[in-house]
């Protein structure tokens, strides 16, 4: 049975490659990470070699905000917020659209 450790790791790399990776419709949520002392280094590193590898579809990068210290995050999110038109801020959920 796989650690608790490694399930954990197993749910974000599916949950990221189900919307971001482009098997399902992608979205324009950003995903922001905290990088105190580069301790998610790795992960920028490994997500810029599968774009620049075709891992990740053409046309599809994750787009991965990245705040070095917790004062940065509120001003990161906001200026993302304001690169999305309101359309698209009120993306109906796949699920909604099955029904």
């Amino acid at each position: 049975m796989p650690s608790s450790r490694f399930r954990a790791a197993s749910g974000r790399s599916k949950s990221w490659s189900s919307t971001d990776l482009g098997a399902a419709r992608p979205h324009k949520k950003p995903i922001l990470i905290l990088n105190i002392a580069n301790f998610w280094e790795p992960l920028c590193v490994l997500l810029e070699q599968m774009e620049r590898l075709d891992f990740i579809r053409a046309g599809l990068p994750v787009k991965l905000l990245v705040a070095e210290r917790v004062e940065e995050i509120l001003p990161k999110l906001l200026e993302a917020a304001r690169s999305v038109s309101e359309p698209e801020k009120e993306m109906t959920s796949v699920a909604a659209e099955r029904m």
